[in-house]
């Protein structure tokens, strides 16, 4: 849990703004086929690589960081969000 001082620096704030608009990307008829993908990727793995194994769109960027912001994926937050942004499966994965 973070402070409101704490989500304020950089890049936490940034990477919080970019997350929360990411979850918008996330459709119920498409979770089953991202889950399946998703779940046969080797972890840590980074968001490059997951990103492509959805098909390498900057759609499926989002649909990453979408997993990250509902809390199937985990990444630092402290660290800006890009290709080689580590992933670790989150308390919400499936």
């Amino acid at each position: 849990m973070w402070l409101d001082t704490d989500i304020r620096r950089q890049p936490r704030l940034s990477n919080a703004r970019r997350l929360r608009a990411t979850v918008a990307v996330l459709a119920a008829e498409n979770l089953l086929a991202i889950h399946t993908i998703i779940t046969r990727l080797p972890f840590p793995s980074n968001l490059g690589a997951a990103a492509e194994a959805l098909g390498g769109r900057p759609v499926h960027v989002n649909i990453v960081l979408g997993l990250v912001a509902v809390g199937e994926l985990v990444v630092d937050l402290d660290r800006p969000l890009d290709d080689d942004t580590v992933l670790m499966r989150g308390r919400n994965a499936k």
